[in-house]
């Protein structure tokens, strides 16, 4: 989980998730501890309040569903010593196996990848994220969580794919 996402999660957001976490109905379960391999990352300063992003700002917007909320730049992005390499945001490149048991490589979803989503209109790409379809109608490994993206509003899929385009084109590797 990429915790250090959440450092950028609005007060207003997080206490909403606060909220519904106490009207959920204990479960009664033990945890075994995972095993720790180092220490943990360093961040910066404590973060003690963090304003809402106005939804009137879309790429901003954007940039707050897909990097806070949705965590598509937690897949999405490569990653260097154990943490997102935030200069090649979007990049893909990340192993991962989906539900069906079949592996997978997250997409570069940057405008640099000709051959992906920069090739793609929007209503294609708001299709692979709430669907799990590509254009040509084949299905992308259930990694993400399809069904949770199409309970997403119009206005916050046009301000996500937003700010997608506006990542800093990185070509395929």
């Amino acid at each position: 989980m990429g915790v250090f996402f959440y450092r950028g999660l609005s007060d207003t957001d997080a206490h909403a998730i606060a909220a519904y976490l106490r009207q959920v109905p204990a479960v009664p379960t033990s945890f075994q501890r995972a095993p720790v391999s180092g220490p943990p990352p360093k961040l910066a300063a404590t973060v003690t309040s963090v304003p809402d992003t106005p939804r009137s700002d879309k790429l901003a917007y954007g940039r707050y569903i897909a990097v806070t909320v949705s965590h598509c730049m937690q897949c999405h992005t490569p990653r260097v010593g154990g943490l997102p390499d935030l200069e090649r945001m979007g990049a893909g490149g990340n192993g991962y196996t989906g539900a069906d048991g079949r592996a997978a490589l997250s997409a570069n979803i940057t405008p640099g990848n000709a051959g992906g989503i920069a090739g793609w209109t929007d209503a294609q790409v708001k299709q692979a994220i709430t669907k799990g379809v590509r254009p040509d109608g084949s299905k992308l490994v259930p990694v993400m969580d399809f069904d949770f993206y199409e309970q997403m509003t119009p206005e916050d899929l046009d301000a996500l794919v937003g700010f997608l385009r506006s990542l800093k084109p990185v070509p395929p590797t």
